[in-house]
């Protein structure tokens, strides 16, 4: 006779190996086909205040096989920042990236990658940032406007007073300036010399000698 009870148990085990199996393939399956991601284009540690740049990220399979068209939502998760577009689909290469804006700020500022919808598939990645006033490039002088366009300002011309002693107007053809100069005061080498002339008796005429030679006889007697 056959032993009907024990060919049941053997049925029950099968049955439970079978599911075990089953569970653990599912597992394994997930696991290698769960997306990965990577970074490939990041922001570096410190930026200067509305800095910009690309975040770029590829999605590989667990056997690292690149995946297309898998949706990756960019988003900020922390900070002032911001990133865009939001959700961006992988190439044939497996990458995707978006735009990001550092804040005005200073501060830290992280934005963040995501892939998958459930759970257990869900992958998300993320790159922070600190924002350094310091590193803000010096404001530029405004450049000075083109002679001749609008809110020029016009050269200045030379408005001073012509010299003294002259008009200021160019000299006439054939003259140097000392022939058009004005004459010389008297005055100005000083006050003039108000004591009497003294005529030497040497430069007196002989008849004037002779008039005066009866009067000074008279003189002496």
């Amino acid at each position: 006779m056959i032993d009907r009870s024990r060919r049941g148990f053997t049925l029950i085990e099968m049955l439970i190996v079978v599911v075990i199996v089953a569970i653990l393939g599912a597992i394994a399956y997930g696991r290698l086909n769960r997306p990965a991601l990577s970074a490939l284009v990041v922001p570096d540690s410190v930026v200067a205040p509305q800095a910009s740049g690309r975040l770029v990220v590829q999605v590989e399979s667990g056997l690292g096989r690149s995946k297309t068209g898998v949706p990756v939502v960019f988003r900020v998760i922390e900070g002032s920042g911001t990133i865009s577009p939001e959700v961006v689909e992988t190439d044939s290469a497996g990458t995707a990236g978006a735009q990001w804006i550092a804040g005005s700020v200073a501060g830290l500022n992280t934005f963040a990658a995501t892939v998958g919808d459930s759970d257990w598939d869900r992958t998300q990645m993320s790159v922070t940032v600190r924002v350094d006033p310091a590193l803000a490039p010096p404001s530029a002088a405004p450049a000075a406007p083109m002679p001749g366009a609008p809110g020029a300002v016009p050269p200045a011309t030379d408005t001073a007073s012509p010299p003294a002693g002259g008009t200021g107007s160019t000299p006439p053809p054939g003259t140097t300036p000392r022939d058009t100069a004005a004459p010389e005061s008297p005055e100005a080498d000083g006050p003039a010399d108000s004591s009497p002339i003294r005529v030497p008796w040497s430069a007196t005429p002989l008849w004037a000698l002779k008039l005066l030679e009866p009067l000074t006889v008279h003189a002496e007697d």
